[in-house]
């Protein structure tokens, strides 16, 4: 497959940082993935999407954004404000009208997080605790990860704060649904894919495997 004309944002789930997307980037002529910043307490959802925007202004289109579980939030959330030639969410969170990212885990009946990662008051940020057990979940199955692809923390306030989602927004989305995934239960991801009329995609493998078996790009770019 010749590289895709452009330029991609890879949003990163939680946890995750811009190594995660290796195979994927080698897609675009031009890839940028800007999450290293979650690293920061400071860093809130308001700066995290005024970042986004600046960096696809700079960058050639068309603009492609790929969101990967936490990050299909942010994903949507971009998408809504600038210019999206393809909107793609793996495995990714959807976050109804006056919803937290919180709160639609929670309404999903997801737990992941509360056996995965605790709360540091101090710094008001996640902590990634069981990076084990973490990984078992995110890579089962996938070959050579590349194993500087974690953040330890993320901010709270990109978690607990409501977005302001665009009710009537729709733009053409693809969902790419891992059929072994143990974090997001597949139906789950059906029902997030439903709700915002995407087209589903299933693959076979974990929750991250979308990012290191690409076919499925491959398939899209043919359409």
């Amino acid at each position: 497959m010749s590289q895709i004309p452009g330029t991609c944002l890879g949003v990163s789930g939680f946890f995750l940082r811009t190594a995660v997307w290796k195979n994927l980037s080698d897609s675009f002529e031009h890839f940028v993935c800007i999450d290293e910043i979650r690293d920061s307490s400071e860093c809130t959802l308001g700066t995290y999407l005024e970042k986004a925007m600046q960096i696809l202004a700079a960058s050639p289109c068309p603009h492609w954004v790929i969101g990967h579980s936490f990050g299909g939030y942010l994903a949507r959330l971009i998408a809504q404000r600038v210019k999206v030639e393809r909107l793609i969410l793996l495995s990714g969170l959807v976050v109804q009208k006056n919803q937290s990212a919180l709160e639609a885990y929670q309404e999903s009946g997801q737990n992941f997080m509360s056996q995965l990662c605790e709360l540091d008051f101090a710094t008001e940020q996640l902590v990634l605790k069981n990076r084990k057990k973490f990984e078992e979940l995110n890579f089962n199955g996938v070959l050579n990860w590349p194993q500087d692809s974690f953040g330890n923390t993320e901010p709270l306030s990109i978690v607990m704060n409501t977005a302001n989602v665009i009710s009537h927004f729709y733009m053409p989305t693809d969902y790419v649904i891992p059929e072994q995934d143990q974090i997001t239960d597949p139906n789950i991801q059906e029902r997030f894919a439903r709700s915002i009329n995407a087209n589903t995609i299933r693959i076979s493998g974990a929750h991250s495997s979308p990012l290191y078996d690409i076919r499925w790009l491959k398939e899209l770019v043919k359409l």
